[in-house]
């Protein structure tokens, strides 16, 4: 009888049409589960709540001054699919992830709106009223874990006075072992900055005198410098611009790093 009537009545066409209107996994899933039947008191029972569901969703279409009892929309587009982490909770010893635990406080945040919004209407809505009577009060649960778990999952500084201990710790530490590798990497890189700053001094005599020994060679490179005992003038007068080129060079580098903070 009941797949014939189901059959007559296109009772799966009219679950698909439903279907579309329903968003979440668990909506769907207790869509499943409707299936025809002759039970006249449950029929009527049934009829009488839809049509008052009915004529909830057309109040909340209307405009309402903002008191107790208007008729407010009970949003449900955001619920999370809960299944597998209340199959998870039934294992002894499970341990929920940040963010299926996080999932579980937004269905229980759902849960209690929606109970809060269903009993403010009662007067109005007696079916509907009586039906958030079977949903449980979770508003200390729920002020309890506040906060405690962020958006992205992480588990919040606060959520304990432990972890929030643990992590100051952490930080400290990490804080530490770096201060420590800048101290020793700026230590040892301005050492090495100052070996080669001090290169800097002997480069313009390098490079004038390989110019003069590549243009003039080394015996013409010879005469113009002249000897170790009786060293030419022009010779004396090149030794001492390089010298004093190179001098500059160095005070005018060092000083342009000791701007950008090393201490040389």
């Amino acid at each position: 009888m009941q797949n014939i009537s189901g059959e007559v009545l296109e009772f799966e066409s009219l679950r698909q049409l439903m279907a579309r209107y329903v968003p979440t996994a668990l909506g769907q899933a207790e869509l499943a589960k409707v299936a025809p039947h002759t039970d006249r008191e449950q029929l009527e029972a049934a009829l009488a709540e839809a049509e008052e569901a009915t004529h909830y969703l057309r109040a909340v279409l209307k405009p309402q001054p903002p008191a107790r009892g208007a008729a407010i929309r009970i949003n449900f587009a955001p619920i999370p699919d809960l299944v597998p982490t209340v199959h998870k909770l039934r294992i002894e010893g499970a341990v929920l992830e940040p963010k299926e635990f996080l999932g579980l406080i937004e269905f229980l945040d759902h849960a209690a709106d929606a109970k809060s919004i269903l009993q403010s209407v009662t007067e109005r809505f007696p079916r509907l009223g009586a039906r958030s009577r079977g949903i449980g009060d979770f508003r200390q649960v729920l002020n309890d874990v506040a906060g405690t778990i962020q958006p992205d999952g992480t588990v919040a500084d606060h959520a304990s006075v432990a972890l929030g201990r643990l992590r100051r710790d952490i930080e400290r530490q990490r804080k530490s072992i770096q201060d420590s590798l800048e101290r020793f990497l700026r230590a040892h890189h301005e050492e090495g900055v100052s070996i080669s700053l001090k290169g800097v001094m002997l480069a313009p005599a390098l490079i004038i005198l390989g110019l003069i020994l590549f243009f003039m060679g080394n015996d013409r490179a010879g005469q113009l410098f002249g000897s170790r005992q009786k060293p030419s003038a022009l010779g004396v007068v090149i030794c001492i611009v390089t010298a004093g080129t190179g001098i500059l060079l160095y005070e005018w580098l060092k000083s342009r790093l000791r701007a950008y903070g090393y201490g040389i």
